[in-house]
């Protein structure tokens, strides 16, 4: 469209371009009746002058910005590969991160996304803790590309990187089994979980699948901590039979179970084997030292930044689902 011109304006008023100029770039010094000053006024609004200003352009290092916005920070936690690993990849392509910390809050971020749209931002990526929704309404307005790590969203509009937990849960009690064991409990992790859920789902299949007997007596909710998993496994060993093996949904479950079965004065692995899973710090302390399950986390951070930017460069289409396989860390309280 062609730019509208003092002239134009001119030629459109009947007023000489010298007082068009004075009234639209406010001269002082000239006097100019209000009469005057409206027409001219309002023949720059017919014609398009007054265009709506466009956003400053981004400079080259704010188009290379990713924001990742993350629910929660935790030096001690496993999730911690992840968020290092991002950064990790973002700085191996040329992009620069910038890490936003919403504290659980999703009001907070709301207001974080709301500065990340209007930032010159290349892209985005959402991570939380641990594995679960995010609510639809947060993500409604996003206009650029995202993707979506260890979390999701009902309306399914963004890639979603996910752990495999199933899977994981079905490594776990596949170990037990080759190791000997046949009456395999299980503790849980909170029953509304996602992560619980399929980690349950692979524990069931893997006894299924190799022809173990599941006695649902032995499965038993935990809600991630060391108090439930010493709880749930106490009630376990105070009834017949007994299983000689557990599968924990997390380390922390596990280490309760330790505690369980020093009450008991049972040996790990003699008398109950026992595996974990997230592989924290503290699998390595314990005595002896618990097998368990790494959550993919550093894989995953990494599989996410470099499937947004072959989304962003237009070499990938979304949303697609992309799981990450655990891996099994065998120590040695499954040994016999």
């Amino acid at each position: 469209m062609k730019k509208v011109t003092l002239k134009d304006i001119a030629a459109h008023t009947g007023f000489s371009p010298t007082t068009i100029s004075v009234v639209l770039r406010g001269s002082e010094g000239i006097q100019i009746s209000a009469e005057t000053k409206a027409k001219i006024i309002e023949a720059a609004k017919e014609l398009g002058y007054f265009s709506t200003p466009k956003p400053p352009k981004a400079n080259q290092a704010e188009r290379k910005k990713i924001a990742i916005l993350v629910d929660a920070i935790l030096h001690d936690d496993p999730f911690i590969a992840s968020l290092q690993s991002m950064k990790e990849a973002c700085w191996t392509h040329d992009h620069i991160p910038v890490i936003f910390d919403f504290h659980h809050n999703y009001e907070l971020a709301r207001i974080v996304l709301d500065d990340v749209k209007y930032g010159h931002y290349a892209g985005l990526i959402i991570a939380t803790q641990r594995t679960g929704g995010l609510p639809s309404e947060m993500l409604e307005k996003i206009n650029l590309p995202t993707v979506l790590l260890n979390c999701r969203t009902s309306h399914h509009r963004f890639t979603t990187v996910l752990p495999c937990d199933e899977k994981g849960g079905y490594l776990a009690t596949q170990h037990l089994i080759q190791q000997g064991f046949s009456r395999i409990a299980h503790v849980t992790g909170d029953i509304s979980s996602p992560a619980s859920i399929n980690r349950l789902r692979g524990f069931k299949s893997a006894l299924a699948d190799h022809d173990v007997l599941l006695n649902e007596e032995w499965i038993s909710p935990g809600k991630w901590t060391v108090k439930d998993g010493y709880e749930a496994v106490l009630k376990m060993l105070e009834r017949e039979p007994k299983p000689d093996a557990i599968f924990c949904s997390n380390d922390m479950s596990a280490v309760g179970a330790y505690f369980a079965f020093i009450e008991k004065q049972l040996k790990v692995p003699e008398d109950m084997a026992v595996i974990g899973y997230d592989d924290m710090l503290i699998c390595e302390q314990l005595t002896p030292k618990l097998t368990t399950m790494s959550t993919p986390y550093r894989k995953m951070g990494q599989v996410g930044v470099e499937r947004l930017l072959s989304e962003m460069a237009g070499l990938a289409k979304g949303p697609v689902v992309l799981q990450v396989e655990p891996e099994l860390i065998i120590r040695n309280s499954t040994g016999r």
